[in-house]
């Protein structure tokens, strides 16, 4: 196949086109200088180039629709996935504002003067903690049954070793039925 014949099939492949789609007395050719085809009687095709150049042009223009799609896909996609992650990370910060909300309270109603400061006051949470201890519980599942985090029971144990100066929980269990403060 010459080189004229595979510019012609390229063309007709292009676009789809027949030979009966295209008027008779045409002769198609891509001519030396680029051109597109022309007449048999050497006039230029003007009316094929112009329907080249539309179809040109609608292609570019569909091209860069498609890249636009594309951008704004990705970027609702992006949108999607940052508003979901802003949203989980807003409900773990609410949750533990609301833990150290409750702590600080627990904390602020302990520091109030009372007559009996010499003696070792409970708060109900503190209660909870230290009986689920004396059930063997893990501090994990002990954030679990409570419903609170993993670092506020370590927070509690904490607060509850240093309460009674005791440093192991079988310490912490024993002063603590020692002391009658679950009862």
């Amino acid at each position: 196949m010459t080189g004229e014949e595979q510019a012609e099939a390229t063309i007709k492949k292009m676009y789809n086109l027949t030979t009966a789609d295209l008027a008779p007395d045409f002769e198609y050719k891509l001519a030396t200088t680029g051109t597109f085809p022309t007449m048999g009687n050497g006039e230029e095709a003007y009316a094929h180039s112009d329907n080249l150049s539309i179809m040109n042009a609608a292609h570019e223009q569909l091209y860069r629709n498609a890249r636009m799609l594309a951008i704004a896909s990705f970027l609702v996609l992006l949108l999607s996935v940052g508003g979901t992650l802003l949203v989980r990370r807003l409900r773990l910060t609410k949750q533990k504002l609301t833990e150290t909300s409750a702590v600080l309270e627990e904390t602020i109603e302990e520091l109030r003067p009372e007559a009996e400061a010499a003696r070792i006051k409970l708060t109900p949470r503190e209660k909870d903690v230290i009986r689920l201890l004396m059930q063997d519980k893990s501090t994990k599942i002990i954030a679990d049954e409570l419903g609170v985090s993993y670092e506020t029971v370590v927070w509690y144990r904490k607060r509850l070793l240093a309460k009674f100066d005791v440093h192991t929980s079988t310490a912490l269990i024993a002063e603590v039925l020692r002391s009658g403060l679950l009862e």
